[in-house]
């Protein structure tokens, strides 16, 4: 007889918790970006924080200030919950693909310069 295992989420999260995920991590909002570091410092009874420590997506860790703040880290089930919610890249218009590709081409001219040589 096989178990199945299931990432279940609290119904209690919600977008804040998400944001406090993301931000400890290093992602913004939108999802982009890569984890870069995973703490959060917070006011100790920081409610999102708290909620997120009782859920198991985030641990406390030591205290600072005086015993005011506090950092918190985003556990693996607390990363395992971001990429879940990871939210669909977004639909970009022709001009937007546009100034994309002068960005990342770094051609050290206007943007006007290169919709004239390259459009």
């Amino acid at each position: 007889m096989t178990t199945t295992v299931t990432n279940h989420v609290d119904p209690a999260l919600r977008p804040e918790h998400l944001h406090v995920l993301r931000h400890s991590l290093g992602i913004d909002d939108a999802g982009h970006g890569t984890e870069y570091r995973n703490y959060y410092c917070a006011a100790v009874e920081n409610d999102p924080c708290v909620d997120l420590v009782s859920l198991g997506l985030m641990s406390a860790g030591r205290t600072i200030n005086g015993g005011t703040c506090r950092y918190y880290h985003v556990t693996d089930k607390g990363k395992a919950v971001v990429a879940e919610h990871k939210p669909p890249e977004p639909v970009l218009t022709r001009s937007q693909k546009r100034y994309r590709a002068w960005l990342s081409a770094d051609l050290g001219i206007s943007f006007r310069e290169y919709l004239r040589c390259y459009t």
